[in-house]
């Protein structure tokens, strides 16, 4: 198949007539739009990064809202300072806004690794659908065919 040379559409498309294909080649490959892709076709999620993602995601959330409640307490507490609610507002909020903040850092080092540990796998999707995007070759969705046996499995 002849794909015309650099810039230009290939003859025919590189995909043929498949479906995925023609769901796939119009989609913006962002961070944003490879997370909505793999929403809507989970089952292109490899078993083991799916169980990253459902091991991260609970303990990011529980840092998130821990952060926040210990910030607005610590917010709270400061009203407590006399005559605080009178001082200069650009004070106040040069005050409250860094407080707010610093809980979020005892969580910091974990928040990250986890963060980056699923960073890597949507960039490993990322690369997967670009090129899925260019080609049309559907090796480069299952480059290992563990998404075919998984598939094999569950039909029988």
């Amino acid at each position: 198949m002849s794909f015309g040379g650099p810039g230009f559409p290939p003859m025919g498309g590189p995909g043929g007539d498949n479906p995925l294909w023609e769901a796939v080649k119009q989609v913006q490959l962002d961070e944003g739009g490879t997370i909505s892709l793999l929403m809507q076709m989970p089952e292109f999620i490899e078993d083991e990064d799916m169980k990253i993602a459902q091991k991260h995601y609970p303990v990011l959330i529980r840092n998130f809202i821990i952060g926040t409640i210990l910030g607005t307490a610590a917010n709270l507490q400061l009203k407590r300072i006399p005559n605080f609610l009178e001082w200069n507002r650009f004070l106040r909020y040069g005050i409250r806004i860094p407080v707010f903040i610093l809980p979020f850092g005892i969580f910091y080092s974990d928040t990250t690794k986890r963060v980056g540990e699923m960073h890597n796998a949507l960039k490993k999707y990322q690369k997967r659908f670009t090129y899925f995007q260019k080609t049309g070759d559907f090796r480069y969705l299952d480059p290992e065919g563990k998404l075919a046996r998984r598939h094999k499995e569950r039909m029988g």
